[in-house]
């Protein structure tokens, strides 16, 4: 995860588990059948008294890693700033899912790309010189 926003307690930053990765995999639960899903709560509920929650408060361009099985989540932003993050998850190719679902693709092995950019392919790059304050 990088932080592109500042991540506090405020926005809801990153919270883990810590140690969880060492349970195993833990099997998530849609919550409504629809959106999201996690833990089964009532498992998460034992798990918390047994393990410390561990903030994780990131700067501006702070890097964090975790293993895949690492309980993780955060809170809702109850500030007035965004919380901005780019996230990136990479599997072995070996490990591929049994079966294809939203974010857990097929692996598929990427094109590489010989050519040149253009000066028309970056003509519609965001300006990288803009400074945030």
């Amino acid at each position: 995860l990088i932080a592109v926003d500042p991540m506090t307690r405020e926005n809801g930053c990153l919270k883990i588990l810590e140690g969880s990765h060492k349970m195993g995999r833990i099997d998530h639960v849609f919550h409504d059948g629809v959106s999201d899903s996690g833990v089964c709560q009532d498992r998460l509920a034992v798990i918390e008294t047994r393990l410390p929650e561990v903030y994780v408060e990131l700067k501006r361009g702070d890097v964090v890693m975790f293993h895949c099985n690492t309980l993780h989540g955060s809170n809702d932003n109850v500030s007035p700033h965004s919380r901005i993050a780019l996230i990136g998850c990479y599997n072995t190719k070996a490990n591929n899912p049994y079966k294809s679902a939203g974010g857990h693709p097929f692996y598929q092995a990427q094109e590489r790309v010989l050519e040149k950019i253009t000066e028309q392919d970056s003509s519609s790059l965001p300006d990288f010189d803009l400074q945030f304050s």
